[in-house]
């Protein structure tokens, strides 16, 4: 992946700066080198990816707003056909039994049990 994003269509910066960030390894250039415990991290047991129904309604909003949109669709009744949640939960358990860390699955596993049904808390 650090291969593909140093490109200049993208990045344009050489290929280890990308995977030393990738994988928390910094270096500010002046001798002081740290290892990061928060690197990109584009899964991180479902924490990254979770398709949050807040996310898919602030994106219906910023269609209405550009125009994309005609009129006020029910955001929510649209983000929980678009943002397949159950879907989601049923990737990330066969994830989680093919080898996820107990504590980090299960207190993700924990988080999901309870996210999809209510409507975000800046929009009650």
């Amino acid at each position: 992946m650090a291969d593909i994003i140093k490109d200049k269509s993208y990045v344009n910066t050489d290929f280890d700066s990308i995977e030393d960030r990738m994988l928390g390894q910094y270096d500010n250039g002046i001798g002081k080198k740290w290892q990061d415990p928060n690197y990109m991290k584009f899964y991180n047991d479902g924490a990254v990816t979770f398709p949050y129904l807040s996310d898919g309604m602030w994106f219906l909003t910023q269609h209405k707003r550009w125009g994309m949109l005609k009129e006020h669709p029910d955001y929510l009744a649209v983000a929980k056909k678009v943002n397949q949640i159950e879907l989601y939960k049923q990737a990330a358990a066969q994830v989680k039994s093919a080898g996820a860390e107990g504590s980090d699955a299960q207190r993700q596993a924990d988080r999901w049990r309870d996210l999809g049904s209510e409507k975000p808390e800046r929009l009650r």
